[in-house]
């Protein structure tokens, strides 16, 4: 019988979205700005929230389309 242990320690990172990410929130946010009602502004800017792991923030976002 052969027993195998592996033994290695992972650590969590939090999630450090890159850069463009990060300027596509910003972009997406001066659009839902200039543009409030625009329900693809509003869209665009929840999902930019949520691949940026801000997901509460994106979620409040869309529920603003659910309301309109």
């Amino acid at each position: 019988m052969v027993l195998m242990v592996c033994s290695t320690t992972l650590k969590a990172q939090p999630y450090r979205p890159p850069a463009d990410l990060k300027a596509e929130v910003s972009k997406n946010q001066a659009w839902v700005k200039r543009e409030p009602s625009s329900n693809e502004a509003i869209f665009e800017l929840a999902m930019s929230y949520a691949y940026t792991g801000q997901i509460m923030e994106g979620w409040k976002t869309l529920k603003k389309l659910l309301k309109s």
